[in-house]
């Protein structure tokens, strides 16, 4: 059986098709990315006409890839764009209307959640902290015996935070500075985890894989599934000198986050620096994963 998920983020769209196994198990045999930036269409607290647009569009173009597969199954889930709007329920029926699929808005402790089922599919890593830096959130879970200690959602993101601080590629010390400042103001939150092992983190989401690509293709690495904390401060340096030789390796390695990176990579390395997270494992399964494991062993049906 053939199942899909989208996940509508604050960045980007993503269609994941996967092949469950007879045994619950599954596999991932394609993914379709689009750029969509549904977190810039939010105007005085609600989704625009365009954005919703915009979102069923890309819903359509999922739904024909879908339907090419012969999927009946796919469940959509929305995160950050649509959980921090005051038109959510108008965005879901009209998505329904437009597309027939059943949208579920999950809150940021839920997708923590998530995050942290669907890394562990993939990870062994007892105690430690996970980390997920989306476009207009960021979940922090910290774990003991594979067990939640702690699931935190901070209301800030890769392209929230560049719409809010930078607004333009190369942006001063001072909005770095007050970027950084922001993140450790909302960090008190989960100040209970300093109490915590988190030295061993597991790294989840788009800026911590664009972060570990630049840091491959800087020195000529093939595979690579872990990083170090001076291995992240590497990277920052990279993304805030945005310049010749420097600037050509991120656009051949994410052209598509060349304005966000900078900002994920500071709300990374501030989190890094708080709670003394040393060693980053990169996990290529996190809040899809994470969904499709509770519709499989819940037996839930939702599209």
């Amino acid at each position: 059986m053939n199942v899909g998920i989208i996940d509508v983020g604050s960045n980007t769209m993503r269609l994941s098709i996967y092949k469950v196994k007879e045994d619950n198990s599954f596999d991932n045999i394609m993914n379709k990315k689009a750029m969509v930036g549904l977190a810039g269409y939010i105007e005085d607290g609600k989704m625009s006409e365009n954005g919703i647009n915009r979102a069923i569009e890309t819903l359509l173009k999922f739904k024909e890839i879908a339907e090419e597969f012969h999927i009946e199954n796919v469940y959509v889930l929305a995160t950050a764009p649509f959980r921090n709007i005051d038109n959510t329920e108008e965005c879901i029926e009209r998505i329904k209307e437009s597309t027939g699929f059943i949208v579920n808005a999950i809150s940021g402790e839920e997708e923590a959640r998530l995050d942290f089922e669907g890394a562990l599919l993939g990870n062994d890593l007892n105690n430690g902290m996970l980390i997920d830096i989306g476009g207009g959130s960021t979940e922090i879970v910290c774990f003991k015996d594979k067990k939640i200690l702690q699931a935190v959602s901070l209301p800030i993101g890769s392209l929230s935070a560049y719409n809010r601080f930078f607004n333009c590629l190369y942006p001063s010390k001072k909005d770095m500075n007050r970027l950084k400042e922001q993140v450790e103001d909302l960090l008190k939150i989960a100040d209970f985890m300093q109490t915590q092992d988190t030295h061993e983190v597991i790294g989840v989401g788009g800026t911590i894989r664009a972060c570990n690509k630049i840091f491959m293709r800087s020195h000529a690495l093939k595979t690579n599934n872990e990083l170090t904390y001076d291995d992240v401060k590497e990277v920052a340096q990279i993304v805030k000198n945005m310049e010749g030789r420097n600037l050509d390796l991120i656009v051949k390695t994410c052209p598509d986050r060349i304005h966000t990176i900078l900002s994920g990579m500071i709300i990374l390395r501030t989190i890094l620096k708080r709670f003394q997270g040393e060693n980053i494992k990169i996990s290529h399964y996190g809040v899809r994963e994470g969904y499709l494991a509770s519709q499989i062993f819940n037996g839930e049906n939702n599209g």
